[in-house]
């Protein structure tokens, strides 16, 4: 039997082949990115924590963190003194994914300050949290007093609580 070409159910059987195999390329890539983005941003706001601790130990003066309450923005302050109430705005960043924090127990919620020292103030542990069904490395901060780890959330359902953190 002599052919000298495709039928038409065969190129049409190829074509479905190649469009199944790009859809699924297309939606795993879109996974990777995301998990890659937020990886990314928990490591700069990580990053930023350690060099805002760093300032404050070298400089000798309070540092303090401000998250914006119900947007994904901080701005970092530096004081002179105990008396500076006003402080000098440093560095005002925004964020792409939504943050989740755990219950910060002092009055000042949205507030990290390190001390003179690069002690954190606040003797409580905090976390943040990014929440995302791409299952990213290190999606969340824990900041103890004295030390900043990454972590990853256990589950994704059972909030930011330290309980819910493996550090890395």
């Amino acid at each position: 039997m002599n052919r000298r070409g495709f039928t038409l159910v065969e190129v049409i059987v190829v074509i479905v082949i190649i469009g199944i195999l790009s859809t699924l390329a297309t939606i795993a890539f879109s996974n990777w990115q995301r998990k890659a983005n937020i990886e990314k941003e928990v490591k700069e706001l990580y990053a930023d924590l350690m060099t805002i601790r760093q300032q404050a130990l070298v400089t000798g003066m309070r540092h303090r963190i401000i998250f914006v309450s119900g947007g994904n923005s901080f701005t970092i302050r530096r004081y002179s003194s105990d008396e500076d109430a006003v402080g000098t705005q440093i560095q005002q960043k925004s964020l792409t994914y939504p943050l989740a924090k755990s219950d910060w127990a002092s009055p000042l919620s949205n507030v990290i300050d390190f001390n003179s020292r690069g002690i954190m103030d606040d003797p409580a542990q905090k976390s943040i949290c990014i929440f995302s069904d791409a299952a990213p490395v290190p999606d969340s901060i824990v900041i103890l007093q004295s030390r900043i780890s990454l972590g990853r959330i256990i589950n994704q359902g059972g909030g930011c609580a330290i309980s819910n953190i493996t550090l890395q």
